[in-house]
């Protein structure tokens, strides 16, 4: 889809109606990827707190991609009004009907990240050919004050994952914190799961 190295840029969904504020789309489609959307920084992780490359991606469809949204080593990102869809993904060729891989992911934060602005997204899940769907993931995204927000989790296998070090347990507390989410996962799903060793 798109791949962005210490870049900045902005996927923008034009409103298809002439009434404000807008109700109805015009959705940018990311369909059948493995990356969606993938931003990352060529910097060091090692020798700089943070790097920031603000991107904006704003009611967008992410429909049969292993990752929706792929997030390394930068800060600043806005990811809001999108939808994901998880649970199927194109078979690996026309003679399978393997997926390519067993785990689907909408948006995957990786090391440091100071701050973010993630909200009011969708995470849907499907009966399909993915058993292990996650909606967000943080996986060692460091102690910055980080917030996932107002999203909505609907029947997919983890809503949300914390992996590693995303927050500083001393007081007063800093780092990752999930606000007012709404959770309607899969019975045999979890709304939150946190690795043993994990913080959030």
């Amino acid at each position: 889809g798109i791949y962005a190295s210490d870049a900045t840029f902005n996927v923008i969904s034009r409103c298809a109606g002439q009434v404000l504020p807008c109700n109805n789309f015009d959705n940018t489609l990311f369909q059948g990827l493995g990356y969606g959307i993938s931003v990352s920084s060529s910097a060091n992780v090692d020798e700089v707190d943070f790097v920031k490359y603000p991107y904006v991606v704003q009611e967008a469809v992410f429909d049969k991609c292993i990752y929706g949204i792929l997030n390394r080593f930068v800060s600043q990102g806005v990811i809001i009004g999108n939808t994901f869809n998880l649970g199927n993904l194109p078979p690996a060729s026309e003679l399978s009907t393997d997926p390519y891989t067993t785990q689907q992911f909408g948006v995957f934060f990786e090391d440091g990240a100071n701050g973010f602005d993630i909200q009011e997204n969708h995470f849907t899940g499907t009966p399909g050919n993915v058993p292990n769907t996650f909606g967000t993931y943080c996986n060692n995204i460091d102690i910055f004050p980080n917030e996932v927000r107002k999203n909505t989790y609907s029947g997919v296998k983890y809503g949300n994952v914390a992996d590693k070090i995303n927050a500083l347990l001393w007081s007063p507390p800093q780092g990752l914190v999930y606000l007012c989410n709404t959770n309607d996962n899969a019975q045999d799903g979890y709304d939150f799961y946190v690795f043993q060793g994990a913080q959030i």
